[in-house]
């Protein structure tokens, strides 16, 4: 309630409307619902993050934004935010984009429209500046033309407008349309070049108010009576220099040069004296000029009040400008989007998706990242199925740069646009709705706030655990990392199980993390995947292609280098992983060999007595705490020497088994 209020009170000082206007301006509730991102019946869930990280906003909307008019690139921006989860829908969109067989013609007529939206903006707070005008009839022509190349009061249209709630276009809005724009044609030149008018008055037509015509006919015949008057002044002094002239200080005078000052009539008035002569006034001049200024100052003052009495009878109708502009910017979005489609087909084919009922799956073969290939120009694509009775969760393992992110983010966006009822970069798709989109990936810090990159990511995570459903879809990409190696692979792999066994959605799992594929072969509806690496004459070729087989190595190394770390470092990297190549694998190893310290040999403990110790143990007895503290006196009574190493080892058999 105190959000509406503080949104009502906004709008009464912003928009200087009355209260009973609030309900026009105002939404309902449920549609605010959709602008907040929350759970609607026939849409999928969308947070703000998700379209941050896979780069939705910028990049991928510049790229399908060809749009004729800021109208419709703002409906496209909706759209892209608003994805659908209800099929018929989907496919009722669909429909409309293969009816576009001329998307250019279209667009030809479209960009002709001025920023439509905000001309109606300035004209609710009387901000419009009179050139406004022009530009609103100009835009409510084109706008016309544009929707008369579509048969939008029939067919897939009508049932689009309908599924929208948009008003009757033919009996609704059109009609309305149609006469406020017949007054405006009678009332607003157009034809003039509105920015350099000097006068109000040279914006309106001839014929529109007999008020107006009268002051104005009055005002554009005094230069023909000054001219006639200084010839009739010429013959009566006999002065054939005098000159009629007018300045905005003294108004009109009568220019005489010295030589001429004795023919000067009785009836002259000086006004001023100048070096080369004198200016006069006389009755008949200060009678008319008093005409003449009165007619020119009232002409502008009734076409301001013309002009303000248009503008106030177009709001009177703006719901109705608003339906028509509805309509419009369908259209023009929609031609935007075919045209920067039929663009991008020179780099792989884009088609628009099969959908079918049930629970939420997908099948994409050949499936391309947009953005990336139109930056490339050529991409490796690759094919993806997650159906969700089988296979639920895909673990990706391997290094950076083998394109991990990259395929990611390019199911999402295929995902989205295809929810968006939008054509895909694939050779070809079917998927089942799903119900919201979420997203964990890249590596950013909230320092404004005190978070760290890791706690980004942990609450981000934790966002997604709380929300997500077994329809929704989930990108989770190298959690974990901002902490321990101990710590993080435990985080990474208590999610995934929980992905697994609880959330049931469907997800694509990134990890640097390979043990992963080992510790989880018993989640049967996980299944391991990589991009291809090939090793020739001892460096690393990344292929782009996805296997579904887990990767052997994270290969750190060998991308330090790529990265152009110093020689050395890279020598002194491999040499120190030479002696220890699998860091990771021991949840209880440390940073280095344990073993027992000489000086404690005689009181440690033997092996057995510690294995002994370890089998009597009822793990499921023991508290979080008490698990902790037995493995730290464990590690304690462990020191430096070689037996003690191979018991390392052995604990970790033990705790496998």
């Amino acid at each position: 309630d105190n959000a509406r209020t503080n949104l009502e009170d906004y709008l009464l000082y912003t928009q200087r409307c009355s209260h009973e206007r609030l309900a026009d301006l105002l939404p309902e509730a449920k549609n605010l619902n959709l602008v907040s991102g929350a759970k609607l019946s026939g849409h999928s869930r969308l947070p703000a993050s998700v379209l941050e990280q896979w780069a939705v906003f910028p990049e991928l909307f510049e790229l399908l934004d060809a749009c004729g008019s800021a109208v419709g690139s703002r409906r496209l921006r909706a759209i892209l935010s608003n994805p659908l989860r209800d099929v018929t829908v989907i496919n009722l969109r669909q429909e409309l984009l293969r009816s576009l067989k001329n998307p250019e013609a279209l667009l030809n007529e479209s960009q002709e429209v001025y920023d439509f939206e905000r001309i109606l903006g300035r004209f609710r707070v009387g901000a419009a500046a009179p050139k406004e005008l022009c530009r609103f009839l100009t835009s409510l022509r084109a706008v016309q033309k544009t929707l008369e190349l579509v048969a939008i009061e029939q067919g897939a249209w009508k049932k689009h407008f309908e599924a929208e709630s948009l008003p009757d276009y033919s009996t609704k809005v059109l009609p309305v349309i149609e006469g406020l724009v017949a007054k405006l044609e009678r009332a607003v030149n157009v034809e003039v070049d509105a920015a350099r008018v000097a006068k109000l008055s040279e914006l309106l037509r001839p014929g529109f108010d007999s008020v107006f015509d009268e002051l104005k006919n009055l005002n554009d015949h005094a230069e023909d009576w000054l001219v006639a008057f200084e010839e009739k002044l010429k013959k009566q002094s006999d002065i054939s220099t005098l000159k009629l002239r007018y300045n905005r200080i003294f108004g009109y005078y009568i220019e005489v040069t010295k030589s001429h000052l004795a023919k000067v009539p009785a009836f002259f008035e000086r006004k001023q004296t100048t070096v080369n002569g004198e200016r006069f006034t006389c009755e008949e001049l200060r009678i008319k000029e008093t005409e003449i200024l009165s007619a020119s100052f009232k002409a502008e003052a009734r076409a301001r009040e013309i002009l303000e009495s248009l503008q106030k009878e177009i709001l009177e109708h703006d719901l109705e400008l608003k339906a028509y502009l509805a309509h419009f910017s369908w259209v023009d979005a929609l031609a935007g989007v075919a045209r920067a489609v039929d663009r991008q087909r020179r780099y792989g084919p884009w088609i628009l998706p099969e959908f079918v009922e049930g629970r939420f799956s997908f099948q994409i073969t050949e499936a391309r990242h947009p953005v990336i290939e139109s930056f490339a120009g050529s991409f490796v694509a690759n094919s993806i199925e997650l159906d969700g009775a089988r296979k639920r969760i895909l673990l990706l393992t391997g290094p950076n740069m083998a394109g991990k992110s990259t395929l990611m983010r390019q199911t999402g966006i295929c995902l989205l646009l295809a929810q968006c009822g939008l054509a895909v970069p694939a050779a070809k798709m079917r998927l089942s709705p799903c119900s919201g989109f979420y997203s964990r990936m890249g590596a950013s810090d909230r320092i404004l706030r005190g978070e760290s990159t890791f706690m980004v990511e942990m609450k981000e995570t934790a966002q997604i655990l709380r929300e997500a459903d077994s329809d929704s879809f989930i990108l989770i990409d190298e959690i974990g990392r901002g902490t321990s190696t101990e710590d993080g692979l435990a985080i990474a792999q208590a999610v995934l199980e929980h992905l697994h066994e609880e959330t049931k959605a469907i997800c694509i799992f990134a990890t640097h993390y390979h043990e992963l594929s080992e510790n989880l072969v018993d989640l049967a509806y996980l299944e391991n995947g990589s991009m291809e690496i090939k090793e020739w004459k001892g460096d690393l070729v990344f292929l782009r292609n996805l296997k579904l087989e887990a990767a052997e190595s994270s290969y750190g190394i060998y991308v330090a280098k790529m990265a152009g770390l110093p020689k050395a470092i890279v020598q002194r990297s491999e040499k120190l992983f030479s002696k220890d190549p699998q860091p990771q694998l021991s949840l209880f190893a440390a940073n280095k060999p344990l073993s027992l310290a000489p000086e404690q040999h005689e009181n440690s403990k033997t092996e057995s007595q510690l294995l002994e110790k370890i089998k009597k143990l009822d793990i499921d007895g023991l508290s979080p705490r008490a698990a902790w503290e037995f493995l730290s006196q464990l590690i304690y009574e462990v020191k430096e020497d070689e037996p003690a190493t191979e018991l390392v080892q052995d604990l970790d058999s033990q705790v496998s088994n």
